[in-house]
């Protein structure tokens, strides 16, 4: 990247947004506690004796007091972070620790305890100048007492639910709805674009190719973006590279042709390549099949010889069923958009919801055809898929699994299947 490049555009280039980055909510926390302090410091009411009244020096004690309690429950906190990320790591997926470890609500402790941290340093500091046996603002106080009860608060809150994410129950159901929120924010993005058939990527007759610019995963297509110079243009723009594929510098994007003959603009591809943003890693946000990948890896490790647990398996791949209506609503797969109601003019590839079926439950089965427990929630993903499909195409998927997984059966039950893995 250029040396010249905007931070915007340097998270653009990474897929990440300004709250993924792990040093801006600390950040945030600290500026907040320090202006408040200082906030405080200046519009809060004056000292006045009274019974209940407490000195500088009862004030400094007291926040050394609370500094030692917040860095002890942070230790306490990071200590059950490390045990939680171990185990996670040996019995799901390292992906599925990645994801966890980005949520803005995984990082509330650290910005729970930046904010009072800094705001009862900044009190400290603020009284350095004050004799000892001087009264002390009383609403400073209940300030930082308040922000130390808070900060207990979250800490026990955050080791309750990171201790819960090892349940493997409440962990399907955390990825569900990763799979669901990414589905509608597929819809979302396209709300303006209709469902067309594969056969309309077909290139056009003089059609110019375009071309990756750098190296990445495609994690966002700016649709809106491509129409625009669609009808800029007068031209009919084709993405078919899927969410989450990995391209480099000169790898095919897609193809560009003219309404009226051949593309008579020579910036045109560079436009449109433009569009396609390129991150250096997978994101889950925009890519349904990232999610259900992360299933499959939990169903796959929980097959493996050395874990031996169907029955772990069985509740990914249940999980996956669950999930089937709810993202068919979302209208997955190839999408189109037309102006004037004439035909589309930009053409987005993605993948439809019976080759994501399909993908995940034909690594399930590899795996573990053997086990009856497998096969027959295998079966009820695919009547699933027959029963909530699209198009025709879902449905084919759905009765060749069917019989597929049937003949796994058969071939078990007569003692002929042999595992060649």
């Amino acid at each position: 990247m250029a040396s010249g490049a905007t931070l915007g555009d340097r998270f653009r280039s990474s897929g990440r947004r300004v709250t993924d980055v792990g040093w801006v909510g600390p950040l945030a926390g600290a500026i907040g506690g320090l202006c408040l302090a200082v906030l405080l410091q200046y519009i809060g009411p004056a000292t006045s004796a009274s019974a209940n009244s407490a000195t500088v020096q009862d004030s400094r004690q007291g926040i050394w007091s609370g500094l030692a309690l917040l860095f002890t429950g942070l230790s306490v906190v990071l200590a059950v972070v490390t045990l939680t990320a171990q185990n996670t790591s040996n019995q799901f997926s390292p992906r599925l620790l990645r994801i966890k470890m980005m949520a803005l609500s995984e990082r509330m402790v650290l910005i729970a305890f930046s904010f009072a941290a800094t705001y009862i340093i900044t009190e400290l500091f603020l009284q350095r100048s004050q004799a000892g046996d001087e009264l002390a603002r009383p609403l400073s106080m209940l300030v930082g007492l308040a922000l130390l009860v808070c900060s207990a608060v979250i800490l026990v809150v955050h080791i309750s639910r990171t201790l819960q994410f090892i349940r493997i129950d409440r962990t399907l159901n955390w990825i569900g709805g990763l799979i669901i929120s990414a589905g509608r924010h597929v819809a979302h993005e396209y709300r303006d674009f209709a469902a067309v058939p594969i056969s309309a990527f077909e290139p056009q007759p003089g059609a110019v190719e375009v071309f990756a610019m750098s190296s990445g995963y495609v994690w966002n297509v700016q649709a809106g973006h491509l129409c625009r110079l669609a009808s800029d243009y007068d031209v009919v723009v084709t993405i078919d590279v899927l969410p989450g594929q990995l391209v480099t510098a000169g790898d095919r994007l897609g193809w560009i042709a003219g309404n009226q003959g051949a593309v008579d603009n020579s910036k045109a591809p560079e436009s449109v390549a433009q569009s396609i943003e390129l991150a250096r890693a997978k994101n889950s946000r925009k890519d349904i099949g990232h999610d259900i990948r992360l299933l499959v890896d939990i169903a796959l490790r929980a097959l493996s010889p050395g874990i031996n647990d169907p029955h772990t398996a069985s509740q990914s791949v249940e999980q996956l069923i669950f999930q089937l209506r709810p993202l068919a609503e979302s209208h997955p797969g190839p999408r189109g958009w037309a102006s004037d109601g004439g035909p589309p003019v930009v053409l987005v590839m993605m993948p439809t919801l019976g080759e994501l079926v399909d993908y995940a439950a034909r690594r399930v089965l590899l795996y573990g055809a053997s086990d009856p427990i497998v096969t027959d929630v295998l079966l009820r993903l695919a009547q699933e898929l027959d029963r909530v499909g699209l198009t025709e195409d879902d449905r084919r998927v759905a009765r060749e699994l069917t019989k597929d997984i049937v003949e796994q059966q058969k071939l078990c039950s007569s003692g002929e299947f042999k595992d060649e893995t």
